[in-house]
């Protein structure tokens, strides 16, 4: 399962989460409440040879 790192819009707060590719984007920050929690972009954790 990849680890996502979302980051809240409104707080600040941010936070790395383990989920399922099939699973729905989380949306509600767990540190303020606000439904500000957005997922980034960030650089693949592989290399090809």
């Amino acid at each position: 399962m990849p680890i996502y790192a979302y980051k809240c819009e409104s707080c600040g707060h941010a936070k790395d989460v383990l989920q399922k590719i099939s699973d729905a984007p989380l949306t509600v920050c767990p540190q303020c409440g606000e439904p500000a929690f957005k997922k980034q972009v960030t650089a693949a954790g592989f290399q090809l040879k």
